[in-house]
């Protein structure tokens, strides 16, 4: 996940969280199942976020580029250093040259660092604490449902007469299910597409009051489908488990839940110091006990305090909320996930003032450099040449009958790069080694490579290049001096990389006229070919490069004149 769009869907969250946070301030005096409803909407609109990003149209708005690269360069600094590995003896690796040329460059004494890999690694940081998480909500469905399906039902009694009261006076659903539980000590809710009321064994002891007491609490709970926002619940908490508001979030929804369903029990004629002294009962009979997350209990210990005093206060307003609400709730919500996930924010343009410092630089840099330009040859993947499946196979048959022939080590090694994994888009290691070895003729490999930098496809030309480097072969030097003078950029890069690789001296006219390429990643060979073949006569020339306008070629004229490769 690139930075500044980790950055954005934190600050989304934030905001729509925050916003719940004040609605649910502003609405302090109204009844419990309004705050409950916010938060609800809250932690649904917070998951709804990223998809409705992907189908709601961008309003896009500026912002200081300097936050994005600052972001970045903090998630950069996450990759732990690596000490550079030397190659292996023997065998060379396919991928030695240079065919990354187009990746960033870092300093020339500091230790490498694994490449860009700091926004990699938060996400899966965030993606193993999302999986325990998600896999604790799940295992808490699975527990319910097998509590529920143990249970036995309640059929006829006084029980199920007083839930028939309250479903007719519109109290209670009138299809909900009774269920008797010895895997329970208090009663719960249960159940996220089939709500039912878990009940103790001693259930039927109760005297009339308690149970109409308990049951219009327990049917609240499947009229308002709590189980199912409790689930939604779980998963914002298991998907935003690092941020501290979408946990708050959650505590607050249980906490308004329950004091929704008490207000209903009190609208039920529940006396409310009796009701409160009930909940203490029920508690201290659960004591104890441990219920899967998704089974609701009626009393838990973290919450009684503020739902007893709630109970006793008769100024709290106890309405259910109204059919509108209800409707128009889950409209809010998606309005606010859509209204917050169509903002994009964009880097600025520099202002006045730096465009005036640096204006001038940028634009010879871009006028002369051509990964610059942005036409059909600005990125790597501009040489990639298609192949068929069936050129790896061929690719595998050739390269192990060529072991038999003089061109043995080149095979042996392009061999190697069938089995090389691709890091990044432009990494045809794997691709040039199946098109190389598919060139064989019998146990011939290094002639047909020579034949085809005279091909009329660049490509082609910079395929067998980049081969011919990799034994490397004398016989290369002049057609890839002759390469140099092409118009193709890139070619002329897979030309000069490749002489760099071979280190002949005879190439080095062509790399000196190749020192003044338009093209840094020419330049860049140049300049470490001639600091370490050509000698005191072209050391003024790498020294020149010290001062070249791109950075690498500036690091590699350095290393260079210091005599590293």
């Amino acid at each position: 996940m690139h930075a500044s769009a980790l950055l954005l869907l934190l600050a989304k969250v934030t905001v729509v969280l925050c916003g719940a946070v004040c609605a649910a301030r502003l609405l302090r005096r109204s009844s419990a199942a309004a705050r409950h409803a916010v938060w609800t909407a809250g932690l649904a609109a917070s998951l709804a976020l990223p998809l409705a990003g992907l189908v709601v149209p961008a309003a896009r708005i500026s912002a200081p580029a300097r936050i994005w690269s600052a972001v970045d360069g903090w998630l950069a600094g996450l990759r732990a250093p690596v000490a550079p590995m030397a190659p292996a003896t023997g065998t060379r690796r396919p991928h030695a040259m240079v065919p990354s040329l187009d990746v960033d460059v870092g300093t020339a004494d500091a230790p490498t660092r694994a490449p860009g890999r700091g926004g990699e690694l938060l996400f899966a940081l965030w993606a193993m604490g999302a999986v325990v998480c998600l896999a604790r909500v799940g295992l808490g469905v699975v527990a319910a449902r097998g509590i529920a399906r143990r249970a036995r039902p309640v059929q006829g009694g006084a029980l199920a007469e007083i839930a028939g009261e309250l479903a007719a006076a519109g109290l209670a659903p009138g299809s909900a299910r009774l269920l008797e539980s010895g895997e329970v000590s208090a009663p719960a809710a249960v159940g996220i597409l089939r709500p039912a009321v878990l009940l103790p064994p001693e259930a039927v002891e109760w005297d009339a009051a308690e149970a109409r007491a308990v049951l219009a609490h327990e049917l609240g709970h499947v009229a308002r489908r709590d189980c199912l926002t409790q689930l939604v619940a779980g998963v914002a908490t298991a998907v935003y488990w690092f941020h501290p508001l979408a946990w708050y979030a959650a505590g607050r929804m249980v906490v308004e839940r329950e004091r929704a369903c008490d207000d209903r029990a009190l609208l039920a004629g529940a006396h409310p110091r009796r009701y409160a002294a009930l909940l203490v009962g029920v508690l201290r009979a659960a004591r104890g006990s441990v219920y899967p997350a998704a089974v609701l209990p009626m009393a838990a210990l973290g919450e009684i305090e503020t739902r007893i005093h709630s109970i006793l206060d008769p100024a709290v307003r106890r309405r259910r909320l109204s059919q509108s609400a209800r409707i128009a709730m889950p409209l809010a919500t998606a309005a606010a996930a859509a209204l917050v996930a169509a903002v994009r924010v964009d880097a600025a343009p520099p202002s006045a003032a730096a465009l005036a410092v640096s204006g001038a630089a940028w634009a010879d840099t871009a006028r002369r450099e051509p990964d610059t330009r942005g036409d059909s040859m600005s990125l790597p993947i501009s040489e990639r040449i298609p192949l068929d499946a069936s050129v790896f196979d061929e690719a595998t048959r050739k390269g192990r009958a060529a072991l038999g022939g003089s061109d043995a080590a080149l095979a042996r090694t392009l061999l190697t790069g069938l089995e090389h994994v691709p890091t990044w888009p432009g990494d045809l290691v794997r691709e040039r080694s199946a098109w190389a070895l598919a060139r064989a003729k019998g146990t011939s490999l290094v002639e047909p490579l020579l034949a085809t930098l005279s091909s009329v496809d660049w490509r082609e030309q910079a395929y067998a290049a980049w081969a011919l480097a990799q034994t490397p072969e004398p016989r290369a030097v002049a057609p890839l001096a002759d390469l140099l003078r092409r118009p193709e950029w890139r070619l002329r890069a897979m030309a000069a990389a490749a002489l760099d690789e071979i280190g002949d001296p005879r190439a080095i006219p062509a790399m000196a006229r190749a020192a003044d390429d338009e093209a840094w990643q020419v330049r860049v060979s140049a300049a470490a070919f001639l600091g370490r073949v050509g000698g005191e006569a072209s050391r003024a020339t790498v020294r020149a490069h010290l001062a070249d306008r791109h950075v690498a070629v500036r690091l590699a004229a350095e290393q260079a004149l210091r005599g590293e490769r």
